[in-house]
């Protein structure tokens, strides 16, 4: 059984790899927007989740059969990996046909290079989760990520070598892709020997978990299309930034659940799961939750007019998408009930619910209430999904969760969240980073303490 201390060195090392990748993905939004404008900015908008939305797809879900299999067979890497290619080649050539009559020629082979080269890479990230091996991850997806953003950045300074339209962003991105994709291979030395047999097993679990990835790329994503039928292109592109401004939250919380999905997987697969550690992960996962979103909603005035001049901060944007993705993010730790083998097809028949929940909001409240409308009605899809996978898991694993300590952390957040904000927003702006920092660690500390307190009293 691993050990706390083991865990949390674990996840310190995936929250260094992942820093590297989320911090260049979300540096990339304000300088693409300097780059293209706000016209172009939102033509990229509406192109990328047909991009992430397919993505999942690629190798119909083997990479997330790796993370069930690895334990059966220590060569499984190089059995799964040239299936996983061809579906992704397979995928990538349909895509490819669909953006040829929708989009053209450029824009296709671009595409299609982008959906097999990254889909290629995400294989690679799987298997480097489940044999714990973050540096790899940091190397190759960090320096593909980091590679692009400060290739744009030397772009601001260099004008004349600027891209300016999104058919140069992609072959951008398609080329940095290829480049680090080959150097994965180079890397794993893996020995090719496809097992149909083997890769039958892992798509059986992979590919509901890959469609429920799917589900949710659609949840996060597609809340844009809404927007743009009701604003112009310049009101899209800030809605955009203020989404893609909370989605850092995600990209932060995204190292534990990196590490917990393999440790919950075993400990389904050895009944482990009653001895409190669960629990007690989920609680010092929402810590940093809470922690988290209440330091992006007090600095977020703050550092706004530096990455976005171009578009207008909102509080009304960015209170519900806050909210969202603070009820989002706890969807992934609580969705264990559906990583058994056999069950993972009820991941997809959750995220699928809160899919067309939030569309159904997202349809009733845009005609009237615009981008703050389609907002609210993404919150709601959020919680769905939060919900709902909760209690499948409470109903088929029995899990204690500290719900007391976690209410009481957040009601302490929220007060946080109320009371600091004006006083925040009107100081100056480095103690102004300061006092929202002071007051996230706040909640981490007191987080610590509960955590101390229940293990004196459970031991009493």
């Amino acid at each position: 059984m691993q050990s706390r201390a083991d865990g949390y060195r674990s996840i310190a090392f995936y929250a260094i790899a992942m820093l590297v990748v989320a911090g260049s993905n979300f540096l990339t939004t304000p300088l693409l927007l300097r780059l293209l404008g706000t016209e172009g900015f939102a033509d990229w908008a509406l192109l990328e989740p047909f991009i992430l939305i397919a993505m999942p797809l690629a190798g119909l879900g083997v990479q997330m059969g790796l993370l069930n299999l690895i334990r059966e067979s220590p060569d499984v890497a190089g059995k799964l990996l040239p299936v996983h290619l061809g579906f992704a080649a397979v995928f990538a050539g349909l895509i490819g046909v669909v953006s040829y009559v929708l989009l053209g020629p450029t824009v296709a082979a671009c595409v299609s290079v982008i959906m097999f080269v990254e889909g290629g890479i995400v294989f690679m990230i799987s298997f480097w989760r489940v044999t714990n091996r973050p540096g790899w991850y940091a190397i190759i997806e960090g320096g593909r990520s980091a590679s692009v953003m400060l290739t744009l950045l030397a772009m601001t300074l260099l004008p004349m070598a600027a891209v300016s339209e999104v058919t140069e962003y992609l072959v951008l991105r398609a080329g940095f892709g290829t480049l680090f994709f080959g150097g994965a291979l180079i890397v794993t030395r893996w020995h090719w020997q496809p097992d149909i047999a083997l890769a039958r097993r892992a798509i059986w679990f992979g590919l509901p978990l890959g469609l429920s990835a799917m589900s949710v790329t659609m949840i996060m994503n597609l809340d844009r299309y809404f927007v743009a039928s009701a604003v112009a292109a310049h009101d899209l592109s800030v809605y955009v930034a203020h989404v893609k401004t909370t989605q850092i939250l995600g990209s932060a919380l995204a190292p534990f659940f990196t590490w917990f999905a393999p440790v919950a997987i075993a400990r389904l697969q050895t009944g482990k799961l009653h001895d409190g550690f669960l629990g007690r992960s989920f609680f010092a996962f929402m810590a940093v939750n809470f922690a988290l979103c209440l330091g992006l909603w007090l600095m977020a005035p703050i550092v706004w007019d530096e990455l976005f001049p171009e578009a207008a901060y909102s509080k009304s944007l960015m209170t519900p998408l806050v909210l969202g993705m603070v009820v989002f993010a706890a969807g992934n730790p609580l969705s264990i009930g559906c990583l058994q083998e056999g069950r993972t097809n009820h991941a997809l028949l959750v995220t699928l619910l809160a899919a067309v929940t939030g569309g159904i909001a997202c349809l009733a409240l845009v005609q009237h209430f615009g981008a703050v409308g389609v907002a609210w009605a993404k919150a709601f899809g959020m919680t769905v999904y939060t919900c709902t996978f909760a209690i499948l898991t409470w109903r088929r694993l029995r899990i204690t969760y500290p719900w007391g300590m976690i209410t009481a952390l957040a009601a302490m957040s929220g007060t946080f969240a109320v009371l600091l904000e004006p006083i925040v927003f009107n100081m100056p702006a480095l103690p102004g980073m300061a006092l929202a920092s002071f007051a996230s660690i706040l909640v981490l500390v007191a987080a610590f303490a509960m955590d101390r307190g229940f293990i004196g009293m459970s031991r009493r």
